[in-house]
């Protein structure tokens, strides 16, 4: 924030930094409960290219209910606000590296699930997109993983108890 003039920037003092503190853990909480949800709910699709569209919206479904949530909960990390800290600096890149790998990799299996989805698909494309599916979704539970380790590394408290 500035004064009147414009010229001084007040940083967060740790008084300020601290009332913020268990507000900033619950919503780590949730996007890390979102991102957990995730995981399991690719983790029970099984990607089979024989497989006709209905099955794969069937099998969808609960994921593109989650998608905006999901989205959301990745956009909200990139704006958090971490205190000035060691290697803050680093940890944020590190943690928009693998932010921005779960985007593009959610990207991709949404692209396949449309063509999935599609019921005049031929099935030399439904067999292309369930391989593109599949490692997107191995390459999607790596990067949740790295953005919860992140986490965990820097908000220790994220993981204990409630």
């Amino acid at each position: 924030m500035t004064d009147p003039g414009g010229n001084v920037v007040v940083l967060p003092t740790a008084a300020r930094a601290g009332r913020r503190q268990p507000a900033r853990l619950e919503a780590l909480r949730v996007t890390v409960g979102q991102l957990d949800e995730l995981s399991d709910r690719l983790q029970r699709i099984s990607p089979r290219s024989d497989w006709p569209a209905k099955a794969w919206i069937i099998a969808a479904t609960p994921l593109r209910m989650r998608l905006a949530s999901i989205r959301s909960g990745l956009n909200d990390l990139g704006t958090m606000d971490p205190l000035a800290e060691p290697n803050t600096v680093r940890w944020m890149l590190d943690l928009s590296y693998a932010r921005s790998r779960a985007g593009q990799q959610l990207d991709a299996i949404m692209a396949c699930l449309h063509v999935l989805q599609c019921t005049d698909a031929s099935p030399a494309e439904r067999a292309r997109e369930a391989e593109i599916f599949a490692f997107s979704r191995s390459e999607l539970l790596t990067a949740l993983q790295e953005v919860r380790h992140l986490i965990a590394g820097r908000f220790p408290a994220v993981f204990g108890e409630h």
